[in-house]
């Protein structure tokens, strides 16, 4: 504690214009002794003070001058409250400990105590006096809040919401594995395995895109009136089958786009004249309406086309082309980048309109899509390489969590890579996997 803390000044009234009385009545006296045991000895260094306890009446009178002078610098101060956290509180009781004297805090304290935490000396004497005046602990001085308000929790609780995931066996294990080794460069597993930029890759895949949610969140006016939200049947909502297919989109060097990479969504629909007349339409007006009954998907079910499907080999090779049909494996959403990523993004745009007719919610698909951004659609194919990887090291489950890249970032510095790279050992490992379970 510094010496200048430690010091104490006292002042004693005494009106100089009124001559002095000795005990017998006569003028001349003398001054009050100023060492007796009710005052401080001034002669004295700070540090070799006394303890001397001051007296009852000007202990009363110093309390009550610090009272009202505080009392006046709260009225001048603003009303304003600001939650203090446990550590400035702390540090706030710390302060009012090496400044107090016999538990007495100095004139002035406290409104400099308020002015460095930047709240009232209110909160300030409330802290003080929580404390004992100095001969409590610093725990008394923390705030209660957390005890008394809100939900009660006992340990380390924390949100999380869970997805249900296609269930795995053991050879759907095994074929995710070698397919994320397939997508690897063949001439870099040796040494230095990276993946395959995947710039000749089509993903195609199929979704159901209905025509509103169950329940749909708008922002009103204050005088806007609530729409009315009606269908028929909430389990059996209208809704369409696209059928989409992307690819990576391409850049020139100067980051200016050359192809998007949407190749198209095709819905699964029938345009027929209407039978009757109704309300709605006259008879014979050509109607559009959804195909409910899809025989052949593209998701690796019972009914796709094999690889090497006669038919589909031929039409692959005219005009010089070569295009190979390539299964992803099943129960693996999480290996295309439809299902990971782009289908969920363009159904969040689709969901910002308001179709009441299959021919709004083609249109509304039809622009969701084509809306895309494909600065987005190129870090899609990144997140679908950082995947592979986290499937390797689950030995091909699906319990991982989708990494971040901060793909944003790293484009912003020129710095986003067109292919990522895996770890020898890592696939190493999967490959003494397979050759071991096999």
């Amino acid at each position: 504690m510094a010496n200048m803390e430690k010091h104490q000044i006292y002042a004693l009234q005494i009106n100089l214009n009124i001559p002095l009385e000795s005990e017998d009545g006569h003028v001349g006296g003398v001054l009050p002794d100023l060492n007796e045991d009710a005052f401080p000895d001034l002669n004295l260094n700070p540090d070799e003070e006394d303890d001397t306890q001051l007296s009852g009446e000007l202990q009363a009178l110093l309390e009550e001058r610090t009272i009202n002078s505080e009392a006046n610098e709260e009225l001048s101060q603003p009303k304003t409250k600001r939650n203090l956290s446990n550590d400035e509180q702390i540090a706030m009781y710390e302060m009012l400990l090496h400044k107090n004297f016999n538990g007495l805090l100095r004139h002035g304290v406290t409104k400099k105590v308020a002015t460095k935490f930047s709240t009232s000396t209110k909160t300030v004497q409330r802290i003080w006096n929580l404390s004992n005046r100095g001969k409590g602990t610093s725990e008394t001085a923390c705030s209660k809040k957390p005890r008394n308000c809100g939900r009660k929790r006992s340990g380390q609780i924390k949100r999380h919401s869970n997805a249900i995931k296609p269930y795995l066996k053991d050879e759907n294990k095994r074929t995710r594995l070698r397919f994320c080794l397939s997508m690897l460069d063949s001439g870099s597993i040796p040494h230095d395995p990276v993946f395959m930029d995947m710039f000749n890759t089509v993903h195609i895949d199929e979704k159901w895109f209905y025509m509103t949610k169950k329940s749909e969140n708008y922002y009103l006016l204050p005088d806007e009136l609530t729409p009315l939200h009606t269908c028929k049947s909430k389990s059996f909502i209208c809704k369409v089958m696209f059928l989409a297919a992307v690819a990576r989109p391409r850049f020139d060097v100067e980051g200016n786009e050359i192809f998007s990479g949407k190749i198209g969504v095709f819905p699964f629909v029938t345009h027929e004249r209407a039978r009757r007349a109704s309300a709605n339409r006259a008879a014979g007006t050509l109607e559009t309406k959804p195909i409910t009954l899809v025989t052949k998907d593209i998701d690796n079910a019972r009914t796709h086309i094999q690889p090497d499907d006669e038919e589909f080999c031929q039409v692959a090779t005219e005009d010089g082309f070569d295009i190979r049909l390539t299964n992803q494996p099943p129960n693996s959403p999480d290996l295309n980048v439809l299902d990971l990523v782009f289908f969920r993004a363009i159904q969040s745009l689709q969901h910002k309109e308001s179709p009441t007719t299959v021919d709004e919610l083609l249109t509304a698909v039809t622009k969701s899509f084509d809306d895309f951004s494909t600065t987005k659609s190129n870090h899609i194919f990144l997140t679908l390489q950082s995947c592979m990887v986290e499937i390797m090291r689950a030995k091909g489950c699906n319990d991982y969590k989708i990494p971040h890249l901060s793909k944003a970032m790293l484009e912003r510095k020129g710095q986003l890579p067109t292919q990522l790279k895996c770890d020898t050992s890592l696939v190493q490992e999967v490959l003494s996997y397979l050759d071991g379970s096999n």
